[in-house]
């Protein structure tokens, strides 16, 4: 074994808790086999000064055994297999116990990061990555424009057996792998955001949201932060909800009455009173 060699092997012992000392000791014995003190300390390069006050340390690790021979003590190195197996149960058992009790400890979960996404093209990539991570459920919210890109992924998470709650804005188009809700008039919505809007929420964690404006800008973010992914989760609930009563309740009873309260006049159109070249609709449910 060259000195080179040796020294990677006494580096390696003290990640596991050897001294410089023990570690040289160790490995002069593991190859030397039996030896009495003065020839360990020619063996190892230890001092003599140390090298007994060291094989004391080394018997009471279990790395190294004594026995007498005459009226000579030799010692040999305990073999690696049985040394080692007792450091890795060691560890693993430090590590268990760490896992467990430094967890509770932490008041705050880690910080997870919110990545702000530009341009259509990487608002698909991370739409398309956050519904790669969907198993059990997927919330989202999405213009007709948007839906072509987005299609195969979605129905991949179907097929893996996730539970899609699609709300659809625009035109009307066919999803047969997915609950899917039509808003009925997302004009209001449209004016109201000046643009469009795409919202999902993987599993209740992973959440994409994206603004596609007028002049073709399209910003957002994409986040597996759970407060935003919760959320996300009960705004599309709520909207979904709202949409399917919507169904139950005569539309010209229903725009009657929140076209009589100023306040929610003011929440579906936007903006405060009074509403000026902002003519409201004849037939205009609730766009939240």
């Amino acid at each position: 074994m060259t000195r080179d060699a040796a020294g990677d092997l006494v580096a390696h012992l003290q990640r596991l808790g050897f001294t410089q000392y023990e570690g040289q000791i160790y490995v002069a014995l593991a190859r030397a086999g039996a030896l009495n003190g003065n020839e360990i300390s020619q063996a190892s390069h230890v001092p003599s000064s140390k090298t007994y006050e060291t094989l004391r340390k080394l018997v009471d690790k279990g790395a190294v055994a004594g026995f007498a021979e005459g009226e000579v003590t030799k010692y040999v190195a305990l073999p690696s297999a049985q040394v080692l197996a007792r450091y890795r149960k060691s560890i693993s058992a430090t590590l268990d116990y760490l896992e467990v009790e430094l967890a509770q400890l932490s008041a705050y979960e880690a910080e997870e990061h919110v990545l702000s996404i530009r341009g259509e093209p990487s608002v698909q990539i991370q739409a398309r990555e956050a519904i790669a991570t969907a198993r059990t459920e997927l919330y989202i919210s999405l213009w007709s424009a948007e839906l072509p890109a987005l299609r195969p992924a979605l129905r991949e998470a179907a097929d893996r057996g996730a539970r899609i709650h699609l709300m659809l804005y625009g035109e009307t188009l066919e999803v047969d792998f997915a609950c899917v809700y039509h808003h009925s008039h997302a004009e209001i919505v449209q004016q109201r955001i000046d643009g469009r809007l795409l919202v999902l929420v993987a599993d209740g964690l992973h959440t994409v949201v994206a603004r596609f404006t007028p002049s073709n800008q399209v910003y957002g973010f994409a986040s597996p932060n759970r407060a935003l992914a919760l959320l996300a989760r009960e705004y599309l609930g709520h909207d979904i909800v709202l949409e399917c009563a919507k169904e139950l309740i005569d539309r010209r009873q229903w725009d009657s009455w929140w076209q009589s309260r100023d306040d929610l006049v003011e929440v579906i159109l936007g903006g405060k009173p009074p509403y000026v070249e902002r003519p409201l609709p004849l037939t205009s449910p609730m766009g939240i």
